[in-house]
């Protein structure tokens, strides 16, 4: 073979390997891209207890706490709000078990209920904020409604 056709094989190859170079990186980017236009935001610890998520958790166990209705009607979803009105009227086992079982496991003082919060997942318009003891993790969801965050489950 001539050098003029090795030179050639070489450059034909130098420039098919920027091109996939070329290819991945804007994969990545456009990935990278995705992920945060999505807005998943994963937060831990000291950040996870002063989110807005977090913040309104706190606030939803105080008002389950206490029964309430009209702090959760601020602060839930209308389906929440539903269920749990529902469970007030005919309470059903498993809901009144699980209610009960949650609120004996987490503290009801708000200072170490809020040392309590180990996560915050936030993926787009939902979010879970993460309880956890040294028995159980506890979670409460939530989903962005009209610009505001309501819990829609626990």
């Amino acid at each position: 073979m001539s050098t003029s056709k090795i030179r050639l094989i070489l450059l034909i190859l130098g420039v098919l390997i920027l091109v996939a170079a070329g290819i991945a990186v804007l994969k990545r980017d456009k990935i990278a891209d995705l992920i945060l236009r999505g807005s998943d935001v994963s937060l831990a610890d000291e950040a996870a207890r002063t989110s807005p998520q977090g913040k309104l958790a706190l606030d939803f166990l105080g008002a389950l706490r206490a029964m309430d209705k009209e702090a959760i009607a601020q602060i839930a979803t209308a389906e929440q709000i539903a269920r749990i009105e529902q469970e007030t009227q005919q309470p059903s086992g498993d809901f009144q078990e699980m209610r009960t079982m949650m609120l004996d496991d987490l503290p009801a003082d708000p200072g170490a209920l809020r040392n309590k919060i180990k996560t915050v997942q936030t993926h787009g318009n939902r979010a879970v904020v993460l309880f956890e003891t040294k028995a159980n993790s506890w979670y409460v969801q939530l989903v962005q409604e009209d610009n505001a965050w309501k819990i829609s489950g626990f």
